[in-house]
Parts: C-alpha cells; structure tokens; sequence
C-alpha cells in the first residue's frame, strides 16, 4: 500500500512539473510578426466603418502610452465622440513594459465604462463586452460588436 502511494506521488509530482513548465514557457512567447501582420487578419474581421487609424500622436493622447515604447501597433478610433468602437493591437518587446502598458489601457476601459454607463446603454453594453489581453508578447484591446469574433482572429494569426 505505502509503495502505491509513493508511485501515484512520483506520478501527481511529474505532471505537476509538467504543467508548470508548459505554463511559463507559454507565458515568455514572443510572436516573430509586427502588429500590423497581425491586425490585417482582425481588421478584414472587425467592422471598422466610421473608424479612423490613428497615429503615435492619437495613441498618446487617449492611452498615454508613448510611440517609441511599442515596437509596433496598430490603432483604430471611431470618430464620433459617442461611439466607443476601438481597435488596438500593441506589440512590446518588454514584459514589464507591456504590463504598464497594459495597465494603462485597462484604466481607460473602466474610465469609459463609468463615464458611458449612465447615458449611453447601448455604447456602455459594448464597453462592458470589450475583449482586452495581454498574450504573445501582445496587448490587443477591440470594443465593438465584433470583438469577441476579432479576438479570435488575433489569436488564430498568432
């Protein structure tokens, strides 16, 4: 009985040592493509009429992130004040600078979902279904109708 034992917890301890190792090395992948080889699969995906792609100027200004600190991005904004449709594909060569970055986008997503939430049911159910992540070395952020289905088209073109 006591021999059992210990081969079930040489067994539990290997797949547990497995799993560790399958989960860090997911976790320091660092995808080979620029934002823009990724975005042009999401973007064929995502309904981006009456959006408009902006640049190291528009990202700064409505995330506070500054333009050299992403190797490279991609960036969309509705033009309409009150239509909160967003694109954003980062890509960061710094892990803990992709988690500030990160952080930065988040802050807006919940600043945009108190200030739309009173107001604006239907731009406020969009912010509250927004897809944003941090995955591969990418922070990928999309609001919209289509942003569980752009999601999926990013992680397919990973």
């Amino acid at each position: 009985m006591k021999q059992l034992i210990i081969k079930l917890g040489e067994v539990v301890s290997i797949v547990c040592l497995i799993a560790f190792i399958m989960f860090v090395n997911a976790q320091d992948k660092v995808s080979e493509r620029s934002a823009p080889e990724v975005g042009e699969s999401v973007i064929s995906v995502m309904n981006l009429e009456g959006t408009v792609q902006q640049n190291e100027k528009g990202l700064r200004k409505q995330f506070g992130i500054e333009a050299e600190a992403p190797d490279s991005f991609i960036y969309y904004k509705s033009e309409d004040v009150m239509d909160v449709r967003e694109l954003l594909i980062v890509k960061v060569t710094d892990s803990s600078l992709g988690q500030q970055m990160f952080s930065k986008v988040e802050k807006v997503l919940t600043d945009k979902k108190n200030l739309f939430e009173a107001y604006a049911p239907q731009q406020s159910a969009l912010l509250e279904n927004a897809v944003l992540v941090y995955e591969n070395s990418f922070i990928f952020f999309a609001v919209g109708e289509d942003a569980r289905a752009a999601y999926s088209a990013f992680s397919d073109s990973l």
